[in-house]
C-alpha cells in the first residue's frame, strides 16, 4: 500500500512538474521585442552597406570611363603622329600605306603584277539558293 500511495505522489508530482509554467514564462515576450530590435538595426545597417557600395560602383564607373576617354585620346594622337610619320616617310615601306601594286585608269583598278583589271567576288548563301556578285 505504501508502495502504491508513494508511486502516485511520484506520477502526480511528475505531472505538476510537466504542467506548471517556468520561471522564464515571459521570457518569449523579450526575446521577441530584441529580435524585433536587432532585425531593424540590421536593416538599417543593410541599407548603409548597399547604399556604400552603389557610391563606390558609381565612382568605380566614372573613373573607367575616364580611363577609357583618356586611353581613346591617346590612341587616336599615335595613330595621327604614326600617319604623319609614314606620310612623310618614304623608307618604311607599309603595305597599308605605300601600296602601290595597283593603279586607276579609266574608273578601273588594275593590278601592276597581273596586268587585269580587279575583281571583288562575294557569295552570300541562303537556306533556299545563294547570290553570287562579281564587282
Amino acid at each position: 500500500m505504501k508502495t502504491k500511495v508513494l508511486f502516485i505522489s511520484i506520477i502526480l508530482l511528475m505531472a505538476g512538474q510537466v504542467f506548471a509554467q517556468h520561471k522564464n514564462k515571459d521570457e518569449w515576450k523579450h526575446r521577441k521585442e530584441y529580435h524585433k530590435k536587432e532585425m531593424e538595426r540590421q536593416r538599417e545597417h543593410d541599407k548603409k552597406i548597399a547604399e556604400h557600395h552603389r557610391e563606390m560602383q558609381k565612382k568605380e564607373y566614372e573613373n573607367y570611363r575616364e580611363l577609357a576617354k583618356h586611353e581613346r585620346e591617346y590612341y587616336r594622337e599615335l595613330r595621327k603622329r604614326e600617319l604623319e610619320h609614314l606620310k612623310e616617310c618614304h623608307t618604311c615601306n607599309h603595305a597599308f600605306y605605300h601600296n602601290d601594286d595597283y593603279y586607276y585608269e579609266d574608273d578601273i583598278y588594275y593590278s601592276r603584277r597581273t596586268r587585269n583589271p580587279i575583281t571583288v567576288d562575294a557569295e552570300v548563301v541562303f537556306r533556299n539558293g545563294s547570290i553570287k556578285v562579281q564587282l
